[in-house]
């Protein structure tokens, strides 16, 4: 294929990928030679920026009460689970204002990050047995309502323990409940005995087992 010759004149403007434009004058006639592109071409220098990826280390942290994971990081969005007070869960991303990615019952939910600490905040006693009393004669000899320690018995708070001190507290089935009492060591054992105003809710709890936790400040009594 013969190259058109082209007045220099005019101007010429190449706008061939990787080729400066060219631009020139004159009243001569030239040729246009694969020589000449190659000539003119400056080489172009690309930089291409290196991606820089950040890896979030997941880890455990624990709720400081019971509380809301919704299905997106803004209250207006929808509960999909409650997550009970020192519940142990995996977070997966830093904080995104004021909220934090978690993973409930093997979904990816949003809680507020002030809801959540890096510290175990309780540990585990392990699975215990569970009675239930009330303030009857039959469950405890006498009918006053006076527990071991001097407190009157409170279902909500008072539980019977052999094996911690007074004032200790616990937290069975997400409830914290307070030792306040004790029991027949050859019934109660190593278990805890859980408090009701009637023997009829006593009988309806009957006999349960529960992982049982215990808040970390009471762990030097």
């Amino acid at each position: 294929m013969n190259l058109k010759k082209l007045c220099l004149s005019a101007i010429l403007s190449l706008t061939l990928w990787g080729f400066p434009t060219l631009e020139a004058t004159s009243t001569e006639f030239v040729r246009v030679t694969p020589e000449l592109l190659e000539e003119c071409a400056e080489p172009v220098a690309i930089e291409v920026a290196e991606e820089v990826v950040i890896e979030y280390e997941e880890h455990l942290v624990y709720t400081t009460e019971t509380v809301n994971a919704r299905e997106y990081p803004t209250i207006d969005s929808a509960v999909i689970e409650t997550v009970p007070q020192y519940t142990e869960i995996l977070r997966t991303s830093e904080e995104i204002n004021g909220w934090d990615c978690v993973i409930v019952n093997e979904q990816e939910l949003f809680i507020k990050h002030e809801y959540l600490t890096n510290e175990p905040p309780v540990k585990s006693l392990g699975v215990c047995g569970l009675t239930a009393y009330c303030a009857c004669s039959y469950c405890c000899g006498k009918n006053d309502g006076i527990t071991a320690s001097g407190t009157r018995a409170t279902q909500g708070r008072t539980v019977a323990c052999n094996w911690l001190p007074f004032g200790t507290k616990v937290i069975i089935n997400g409830e914290t409940y307070i030792v306040e009492d004790t029991g027949n060591p050859d019934v109660l054992g190593n278990n805890f005995d859980i408090y009701f105003d009637s023997h009829e809710e006593a009988k309806i709890f009957g006999r349960q087992s529960a992982e049982v936790y215990i808040e970390c400040g009471d762990l030097a009594n």
